[in-house]
């Protein structure tokens, strides 16, 4: 695994002592977000917006007060070092903004308290609708690489708002009183926009606290002691040399499993896990061999990016 898809693994506890079970072991996954880039960014930077079917409010400010909200003017993505030029991510492109109001009337029958009996009445109608597209543009400023676009839409329907038919959904839906303001609802949707961006950039972290298991003799003590010291060749081969000896023991293939996804061998480690659930319905090595598949499965998504 790439320093993008896992950072280091990091030992919680020292091996307990020779033939008892231990070390505890800390996993820790860093997958890289969303959005195809090259590298990581230690900045995040607010670009020029331009701005589509929209002349209401300051959208592009908006956008950039949003965006440095989420990142201020210089977030690290990575790690906290200095940044230089190829490492400031700039953030720009195009908001698409299309609002409409479908109104009429319609004939609902109401009680009339004098006529003691219900009448036809005309109601005014409305449904607003407003759906934003935001083209981000993601670009390194001042190298030859090329910019990045990821597309975010979000939509809007006031009949469909659970807000606009009040508790319990007894309000009219098409009600023009209960329809929000179209400026609100298109700031609305441009955060979630934002958000939507910003999850895409953020890695995600996947951690585990894996105990490795007794036995194996010598071969399975060396191996305890290699991961003890986070030292996951050597405890490979020593788990490989134990089972050679002890092939029915499936404590010692569940070490290995553990030892290979610490090694940041995902594919090794998921065979490994699925062998030992194979044999013994074991819930831990369940959960690696479901933790490593994901891994495996999101891996396979950020392959061949930029």
């Amino acid at each position: 695994m790439t320093s993008r898809a896992a950072a280091g693994v990091l030992l919680l506890a020292a091996i307990l002592g020779a033939g008892c079970a231990g070390p505890v072991v800390h996993i820790r996954h860093v997958i890289s977000g969303g959005v195809p880039l090259r590298g990581e960014a230690a900045e995040v930077r607010a670009g020029k917006f331009t701005v589509r079917g929209w002349s209401g409010e300051d959208l592009q400010g908006l956008m950039r007060d949003l965006l440095e909200e989420r990142y201020g003017r210089a977030v690290p993505l990575a790690s906290g070092r200095p940044c230089e030029v190829a490492d400031v991510l700039e953030v720009g492109g195009t908001i698409h903004v299309q609002a409409a109001d479908t109104s009429g009337t319609r004939t609902v029958r109401r009680r009339d308290p004098a006529a003691g009996q219900a009448v036809a009445v005309s109601l005014p109608t409305l449904v607003r609708t407003v759906a934003v597209k935001a083209n981000f543009v993601l670009a390194r400023p001042g190298t030859a690489e090329a910019p990045v676009t990821v597309e975010v839409a979000r939509e809007y329907r006031s009949s469909e708002d659970p807000a606009v038919r009040g508790d319990y959904g007894l309000e009219r839906a098409d009600d023009p009183a209960r329809a929000p303001p179209t400026n609100l609802i298109v700031r609305r949707l441009l955060g979630e926009c934002a958000a939507a961006l910003s999850r895409a950039l953020a890695p995600g972290v996947v951690e585990a606290d894996v105990t490795l298991r007794p036995g194996g003799g010598p071969p399975g003590d060396a191996g305890r002691q290699a991961a003890a010291r986070g030292d996951w060749a050597a405890a490979r081969s020593n788990f490989q040399d134990a089972i050679a000896r002890a092939p029915d023991d499936v404590n010692l293939l569940f070490n290995l499993a553990v030892t290979r996804e610490a090694a940041g061998d995902l594919d090794a480690a998921h065979a490994a896990y699925a062998e030992v659930v194979k044999i013994s319905q074991d819930a831990e090595a369940r959960r690696g061999a479901v933790r490593t598949s994901r891994l495996i499965e999101r891996r396979s998504q950020i392959t061949g990016r930029l």
